[in-house]
């Protein structure tokens, strides 16, 4: 116990009381940054074991940091934020959470002051970003507040919520006394919803007469925990399964009904057999056009069966023939209850024998391809729990070629792309898995985003194995300037410091590889332990990601090479 029985009856400390908050609610990692200077409350938490207070360099990278946490073990991430300038920084972090529903409970805290027009207006900041937002003016309403605000975070549509803190609540005094769950007056959570029988005998229906149907599993699958129930969905009925970006790892990718990866850098397999599928179930997905391609062609054929908790998704973007609202792990349990059955097994044959993998590597003259670094980093499965990446060329790279195995493993910024997000993610997820590394992959770009981050993974000896994919390029918008503005390049070429000196420079073991043989030799050097390193890998600078549907164009219009 956090405190005796005895001292829960006396008078304790706003601080105090804030901290017994967070121990009810289950929290075991905190994340905040160097600029969080609460002395009292820093004080308070050094003495509670069962927290353990990460401080990160930069408000965007603390919240991010937190989101990482969250997206791997699926409970909500903390973070405390100061207000004016630490809230302003934290917005990029909150607004990539939102995007992708992840539960965050984002603690700002007002500084005492006579002054009110010096306070920053936090809701008005986050409004647009955030779930929902509580301002606690009274100690008294402290316990409430924090508890509704984790059941507000995680029910329904995952998000962050936004808990304003007074200033004074450090000079405060209450009872220290905590109120039983059942006693506590609150929001509850949403019931286990139950899907009319007349509904599910229809889904199951569909699925029966069905000649070309095809499992299609979004970020909703991952983030409701249904991977297993959608692997024995299409297991029992024979369906081949597609995913979005944030979908993978739902189902093991060397899974023989597993097509691959849907959409603009999809592989033939999963946008063909889309194409020609007279029966879509989407499970927790929002057509993104990174998805559909173009939307009047994507997916001509099918009747559409989309489940997902936000009604707000459904017939958003795809008109759908039979929306279900609801969570998807829900909808699942009680179709597979129902004994869903069917023989599509020639449907299979034909979808398996169209291809899964990736275009081969480029031409070029590079001793080293991104390409080749990503399939040797499959050598080391076994030693990773989590997979984080930033945004760019390096993104899809990951998505292509690494062979996920199961739910949670993937930590990537998909409605935002966050450039920068992928080194903190990281850092959070280390805080969750603590007996394996966790692999960072970034480019040369996008980790300077959040470069000071170093700092803290030699700070707190991190298990992370950074991979940089050095280009010399903002890749993904280079490609795109190549194929699809006549190779104007603009903007595109960067410069960047030694990774190597620079990681050396903060005391991270750090190496640089420029051929397959010296990058299978620093990859086996890397996982032997679990310390943190940092490896740059000189690669290709023009390789491109294919496949790669043009804007305006539909899926089966992809493109796999430069010619």
């Amino acid at each position: 116990m956090y405190m005796t029985e005895k001292k829960q009856q006396l008078m304790v400390s706003g601080t105090e009381l804030f901290i017994k908050c967070l121990v009810n609610e289950k929290v075991d990692a905190i994340f905040s940054s160097e600029n969080f200077v609460n002395r009292q409350l820093l004080s308070v938490l050094h003495e509670c074991e069962q927290l353990k207070y990460v401080s990160l360099q930069h408000e965007q990278a603390a919240v991010h940091a937190a989101d990482g946490y969250a997206r791997a073990t699926g409970k909500p991430g903390v973070v405390f934020i100061p207000a004016k300038s630490g809230i302003t920084k934290a917005v990029t972090g909150i607004a990539t959470a939102h995007m992708d529903s992840v539960p965050l409970i984002v603690f700002a805290f007002q500084e005492i002051t006579h002054d009110e027009t010096g306070k920053m207006d936090i809701n008005g900041v986050t409004l647009p970003i955030a779930k929902h937002f509580f301002q606690m003016t009274a100690l008294s309403e402290l316990p409430q507040i924090v508890e509704e605000a984790f059941i507000v975070a995680c029910d329904g549509r995952p998000g962050p919520v936004i808990v304003e803190i007074s200033g004074e609540l450090a000079n405060t005094e209450a009872s220290g006394r905590m109120k039983d769950r059942e006693e506590q007056i609150c929001l509850k959570k949403t019931e286990k919803h139950v899907f009319s029988a007349r509904l599910l005998a229809q889904v199951q229906q569909e699925i029966q007469k069905a000649k070309k149907p095809v499992l299609f599993i979004g970020g909703g699958v991952n983030l409701s925990d249904s991977g297993e129930l959608a692997v024995k969905l299409a297991e029992k009925a024979q369906i081949p399964v597609v995913s979005s970006l944030m979908g993978l790892g739902s189902i093991p990718s060397q899974h023989p009904l597993f097509l691959g990866m849907l959409g603009m850098h999809g592989t033939f397999a999963a946008n063909k057999a889309v194409h020609q599928a007279d029966l879509l179930i989407c499970l927790g997905v929002r057509f993104s056009d990174r998805v559909t391609g173009r939307v009047n062609g994507f997916s001509p054929k099918s009747k559409k069966i989309q489940v997902d908790i936000d009604p707000a998704e459904i017939n958003k973007i795809v008109p759908v023939d039979i929306p279900i609202t609801g969570d998807v792990h829900h909808f699942l349990s009680q179709l597979q209850d129902m004994g869903t059955e069917a023989n599509h097994s020639d449907w299979v044959t034909d979808a398996a024998s169209w291809k899964r993998t990736a275009p081969g590597i480029g031409d070029s003259k590079s001793l080293l391809k991104p390409q080749e670094i990503l399939q040797l980093l499959n050598n080391f499965t076994n030693d990773v729990s989590v997979v984080a990446t930033d945004v760019g060329q390096h993104q899809m790279w990951t998505a292509i070629y690494y062979q996920f195995q199961e739910p949670r493993t993937f930590l990537t910024s998909g409605g935002l792309g966050t450039m920068g997000y992928g080194l903190p993610a990281a850092i959070g997820a280390a805080l969750a898995n603590k007996n394996k590394s966790i692999l960072c992959i970034s480019g040369d770009g996008s980790l300077q985003m959040n470069l000071q981050e170093f700092l803290t993974i030699a700070k707190y000896q991190l298990p992370i194995k950074l991979v940089i994919l050095n280009n010399g390029y903002l890749g993904m918008v280079r490609q795109w300037q190549e194929m699809f503005y006549n190779g104007r390049y603009s903007s595109v070429e960067i410069t960047a410091p030694d990774f190597v000196k620079l990681a050396e420079a903060y005391g991270l073991r750090a190496k640089r590889a420029r051929n397959l043989t010296e990058s299978e030799e620093l990859l086996k050097e890397a996982f032997s332990d679990l310390r943190p390193y940092i490896m740059e890998f000189d690669v290709s600078e023009e390789e491109n990601v294919f496949p790669i549907v043009p804007p305006g164009k539909n899926n089966t219009d992809a493109l796999f090479n430069k010619n």
